[in-house]
């Protein structure tokens, strides 16, 4: 029992670790990982936007950006390169365009064009199949938390037990 509660604890800890970087609520760990102190959600229709400190939302399905005349249908990818976020967006006619948000550039910030039409880059770290990906984690997640907190109490029982037997 305490090696399988070991290992839902070190599953625990690494999927409150990585799940970060899809915007699941950590509990141990930094919960803004993205730049500027930028975050994701996601709505319950299972797609993402993209929050700034504020919580406003500055890039997601409806939006449409700098450099481009579509409105965005889906995120379907992002990266972080550089202090800079970059995403990949699905248009509404079919299209896959990339933006980018350079987290250092306070002009753009204030002048509320925050992501720029980009040539598309195969280069960066993509992070791929986010609401597949966010599903996971948090299914996971959840499953090591459940399995944690059954395999205390049982082992605290068989403890007691054991040293109940031994006193008769």
């Amino acid at each position: 029992m305490l090696i399988v509660s070991f290992a839902s604890l070190f599953c625990f800890i690494a999927l409150d670790y990585e799940g970060r970087f899809y915007g699941i609520q950590s509990f141990i760990f930094n919960n803004n990982y993205l730049p500027n102190k930028n975050s994701f959600e996601t709505d319950e229709y299972e797609e993402f936007r993209v929050l700034d400190i504020d919580g406003f939302r500055i890039a997601g399905p409806g939006f449409r950006m700098n450099g481009s005349n579509n409105k965005i249908m889906l995120i379907e990818k992002y990266a972080i390169y550089d202090s800079a976020i970059y995403i990949q967006c699905q248009t509404e006619n079919g299209m896959t365009e990339d933006y980018c948000l350079n987290a250092s550039n306070n002009d753009s910030i204030e002048n509320k064009n925050l992501f720029q039409l980009i040539p598309h880059k195969e280069d960066l770290p993509w992070r791929t199949n986010l609401i597949q990906k966010y599903k996971h984690f948090k299914v996971l997640k959840i499953i090591s938390l459940c399995i944690l907190t059954i395999l205390i109490p049982l082992y605290s029982i068989s403890k007691w037990n054991k040293r109940y037997r031994k006193s008769m």
